[in-house]
């Protein structure tokens, strides 16, 4: 049977990676699984589900340090968790092994307690909190060019609507429940705008930014996954644009269960090259 790794990775609110801790020793783990929390409505005859969802339960582990050096071991991982704390700075990840695959959980860490120290060996344990369900892919991209794009992708099938002309842009989730999206629009776009359609060809959410030309070789990124929405100018200079999404629509982007059409408006009044990316997490119970 083969051991499970325990590794935590401190990324930027970017998702820029910037430091990892191999737990190397972990024994007593607990909480790794999911709870469902279903409300029934109860009759004689058949039970009916009115509500269901999935609860995030707390993850404990024992992790060992060895060796004559065991104390200093332990206070260094202290220090390491110390430096990434701050949740509106950094963001604090689990990645564990299951089996043939890797599977991550958003999470931070509610409780450390120095449990022992004898024998050469420091023991803590941890209590982490999953802020999100575990996905095995870091991040999934579609990318959506307008037909003025001499570009090539490789694409499925075109879908026309409003705008131009677009590759497959479908998005599956197969999670149970709705899922954060990263939207990046890249100009220049006149009153840029993103739409999900249902299977049925139901539009039922929409982000624009009314009154506003995005210029070429700029970007505005309609974050879900962090909740932030920002400017970026040509010069990589980031602007908080949370003010100048349209408040009559949506303020981000959250993809129902089931496969979603992602269509945007690309119109640009110039011969330019816009396109759309829309990045998400796929997660899994």
């Amino acid at each position: 049977m083969n051991r499970r790794i325990f590794t935590l990775e401190a990324y930027d609110l970017l998702m820029n990676k910037l430091s990892t801790f191999i737990l190397e020793k972990v024994t007593s783990v607990s909480g790794i699984g999911f709870k469902q929390k279903v409300t029934i409505q109860e009759t004689d005859t058949v039970d009916y589900v009115i509500h269901q969802s999935m609860e995030k339960k707390a993850i404990k582990l024992q992790v060992h340090f060895c060796g004559s050096d065991c104390y200093s071991q332990a206070r260094a991982f202290l220090d390491w968790i110390a430096s990434y704390v701050d949740l509106s700075s950094y963001k604090m990840v689990l990645k564990y092994n299951e089996g043939t695959s890797d599977k991550w959980i958003d999470t931070y860490i509610q409780e450390y307690e120095l449990i022992g120290m004898e024998a050469g060996v420091a023991s803590v344990q941890l209590t982490i909190k999953p802020l999100s369900p575990p996905y095995t892919n870091l991040t999934k991209t579609i990318l959506i060019t307008s037909s003025k794009d001499s570009k090539t992708y490789p694409y499925g099938y075109p879908y026309a609507y409003g705008g131009g002309s677009y590759g497959s842009n479908e998005l599956v989730n197969s999670y149970i429940h709705a899922i954060p999206l990263c939207v990046t629009l890249y100009g220049k776009i006149a009153n840029p705008q993103v739409s999900l359609f249902d299977e049925a060809g139901n539009c039922y959410a929409t982000v624009k930014f009314t009154g506003v030309t995005l210029q070429a070789g700029h970007k505005i990124i309609v974050d879900g996954i962090n909740s932030k929405i920002t400017y970026v100018n040509a010069d990589g200079e980031e602007i908080d644009y949370f003010n100048y999404i349209d408040k009559t629509s949506d303020t981000f982007l959250f993809a129902k269960k089931g496969t979603s059409k992602i269509v945007p408006n690309l119109d640009s009044s110039e011969e330019s090259s816009p396109y759309v990316e829309i990045t998400y997490i796929q997660y899994s119970l």
